[in-house]
């Protein structure tokens, strides 16, 4: 995922996954273009090695609350909305 610069990110539902990122920083970069409720955790397993994606999460110098945010919150808040009522 490029630095997302543009308004499509909040234009709607419109989410991403940090599997992809790479280099210092990665999540904090996003976060300054993208809100943290458009980010989900995602490993891309077995593709890529899932520590490094856990490593993102662990190792970023964001609050607690942002990372629960992004490791599962985020995730729930979206299923949910899809679950028949």
């Amino acid at each position: 995922m490029r630095n997302c610069t543009h308004s499509w990110p909040l234009a709607g539902r419109i989410y991403f996954d940090l599997s992809t990122l790479e280099g210092l920083a990665g999540l904090e970069r996003q976060l300054t273009n993208l809100p943290a409720e458009r980010l989900l955790f995602g490993s891309h397993s077995p593709f890529f090695v899932f520590e490094s994606a856990e490593f993102k999460l662990t190792e970023s110098a964001l609050p607690a609350p942002i990372i629960e945010q992004i490791a599962h919150q985020n995730a729930e808040k979206l299923l949910a909305s899809k679950m028949p009522r």
